[in-house]
């Protein structure tokens, strides 16, 4: 089999990008059999463990898993840490100092809470910062205020709001593509093996580490620039087409 192993994301491409989603039946029924054929699935998400650990469940998921946007690699099943990448304490209250004149309210999380960053906030083991429901010209000029400090990295994801954007900051060494490196070495296989699937901004170093690159159809323009391929929407399951083009469907 060419491909051992799916990673996809999920807000906008697992699932819609609202509250309360659920990925569909036939999105879950597709996983199960790749399962079944011995193919890994995996998940790569901006959400923290805590938000995401319900999803293991639901799709029955085992083997390493990449959460808080790359700062956390967790075994879906025994929660196993494989590894974990916060974000250095001082370019946290750099962050708070540089984005507080902006006006919004900003959050930080670990695998197991999320809090409001304040002056009195508990630094300690902070794997991502984010805020919520922003203008997309807002969190460019974001992005250009904090551009400077060299540890972080910075991305768009998808809103549950409507024609708005989320904003997430995680360690340099913390993306998505270094995600995958990880889930890399822990199933022994190369990136040529590897599908991943995404539709957003954060999911430019998923697809890079990725063989077969996949944007959805509901994708931005700029990630379906670079794709291999285009798949069906989320509303269309673009999922499961995928898994039963390139894993099922195999000859």
């Amino acid at each position: 089999m060419k491909y051992k192993a799916v990673i996809m994301d999920v807000d906008g491409t697992l699932m819609p990008s609202k509250r309360d989603a659920k990925p569909s039946e036939k999105v879950k029924k597709a996983i199960l059999r790749a399962r079944k054929r011995g193919v890994h699935i995996g998940l790569a998400t901006g959400r923290p463990f805590f938000l995401t650990k319900d999803l293991f469940v639901e799709l029955a998921l085992a083997g390493p898993s990449i959460v808080s946007g790359g700062a956390h690699v967790i075994d879906s099943k025994t929660h196993q840490d494989y590894f974990k990448k916060p974000i250095l304490r001082d370019d946290i209250e750099i962050i708070r100092d540089t984005l507080t004149p902006f006006g919004v309210k900003m959050f930080v999380s670990n695998a197991y809470k999320d809090w409001v960053l304040k002056s009195d906030t508990d630094l300690r083991d902070v794997l991502d910062i984010f805020i919520n429901d922003l203008e997309n010209a807002t969190a460019d000029e974001m992005i250009t205020e904090i551009s400077h400090i060299p540890t972080i990295a910075a991305h768009k994801t998808s809103s549950w709001t409507k024609n708005k954007v989320d904003f997430h900051i995680t360690h340099v060494e913390a993306t998505k593509q270094h995600g995958v490196w990880e889930v890399l070495k822990i199933l022994g296989i190369t990136s040529d093996e590897l599908i991943a699937i995404g539709e957003s901004y954060n999911d430019f170093p998923l697809l890079m580490a990725s063989g077969l690159k996949v944007a959805l159809e509901n994708a931005v323009p700029d990630l379906k620039a670079i794709a291999d391929y285009t798949a069906p929407s989320v509303e269309e399951d673009g999922v499961a087409h995928v898994i039963e083009k390139f894993i099922l469907d195999e000859k």
